[in-house]
């Protein structure tokens, strides 16, 4: 290590903290869920009320369950799954969805979405 690095740690070290604490935000608890099924609006749901709800979209049924402020996918058509194993969501900005279902499922809420765009 050479007497530059030292001299860019001790500069970088104490900056650290501070950015994070400028650029954190706490995730907000999304109050409802807009359904989608090939590209076009469907439904929006409370997240406050328990239900299973069952979805109709180009393979079949995917069923979504609502909990305690959570949403998921409990099952779909589709062979891999991963909307499934994806699990629950619950914060504003929080997206899930079964592309060869073409559901999708969006979190909004009164906060801020944590990001602007998402890339898969």
């Amino acid at each position: 290590m050479t007497l530059a690095d030292r001299l860019l740690y001790l500069l970088i070290l104490p900056i650290l903290p501070l950015v994070f604490w400028f650029f954190w935000q706490p995730a907000t608890q999304a109050l409802q869920a807009d359904i989608h099924v090939n590209g076009q609006y469907q439904q929006r749901l409370s997240l406050q009320d328990n239900q299973t709800l069952r979805v109709h979209g180009d393979l079949g049924d995917s069923i979504l369950e609502v909990q305690d402020g959570k949403i998921r996918f409990k099952d779909s058509p589709c062979t891999i799954k991963r909307c499934v194993h994806s699990g629950w969501l619950k914060h504003t900005g929080d997206f899930n969805a079964c592309v060869p279902n073409k559901v999708s499922i969006a979190l909004l809420g009164s906060g801020t979405q944590k990001f602007d765009s998402i890339n898969f």
